[in-house]
């Protein structure tokens, strides 16, 4: 389970930091939603693993009680749609978690950004860009915007919402820890993404994630004594 040791222990580190952040700034409903969609996007993948071992657990016992294989269980005959439907859907929430982050940073930095703006992340990235006491946290928004890792998830994301899903391929059963949907290659706005692999997508949401915990931490240096 080193996939979600390792996604479980970046959700951790990042509540440590919420709890920081929320010392260091008064409260408020706004900020109160930023940290809750923040929260979401670093629990995505936890939850993915949650959801897989009980859906294993479950195509394992309807074999065992049914007895026959795995693949012709009730549960077993959807793997695929289950995987892939998991795999999209963390997907999607780990993108919308750098608007929930430049909502946190246009709060926590007091940035005056329009929130209902649907250009909100780039809207924070130029206020910072021209503040010269959030040099640090500039740096870091701009390694996560444009990462490798956050563009292609953003251009995944995009690519489903207006054109329908990529070509998907599957060469087993899922098992309780482990993604196996695997996404051909596919252009948008002219630009090629994939084929991804497995691993390619787990190397995707870890960049995120470790892109996205620089950004929190120099948010938590810069609003903290």
């Amino acid at each position: 389970m080193a996939r979600f040791d390792k996604a479980h222990g970046d959700l951790l580190r990042w509540r440590d930091s919420r709890d920081a952040i929320l010392a260091a700034r008064s409260p408020s409903p706004e900020l109160a939603c930023a940290i809750c969609a923040v929260d979401a996007a670093f629990k995505a993948e936890v939850l993915e693993f949650r959801i897989r071992r009980a859906l294993y657990a479950q195509v394992m016992n309807e074999a065992e009680v049914s007895r026959v294989q795995q693949h012709e269980t009730m549960t077993g005959q959807h793997s695929w749609d289950f995987d892939w439907w998991l795999t999209e859907s963390t997907m999607r929430a780990t993108d919308a978690g750098v608007d929930a982050i430049a909502q946190l940073l246009n709060l926590g930095l007091e940035l005056g950004a329009n929130a209902e703006a649907t250009t909100l992340p780039m809207d924070v990235a130029k206020i910072l860009a021209g503040r010269s006491d959030t040099a640090l946290v500039s740096k870091a928004v701009q390694n996560l915007r444009e990462s490798p890792e956050c563009c292609g998830i953003r251009a995944f994301v995009n690519y489903v919402k207006h054109a329908g899903f990529p070509d998907r391929t599957m060469h087993a059963l899922p098992s309780d820890a482990r993604r196996i949907t695997q996404i051909e290659q596919f252009v948008y706005r002219s630009d090629s993404f994939g084929p991804w692999t497995p691993d390619d997508i787990d190397s995707m949401l870890d960049g995120w994630r470790l892109h996205a915990t620089a950004v929190i931490d120099a948010l938590v240096r810069a609003t903290t004594p």
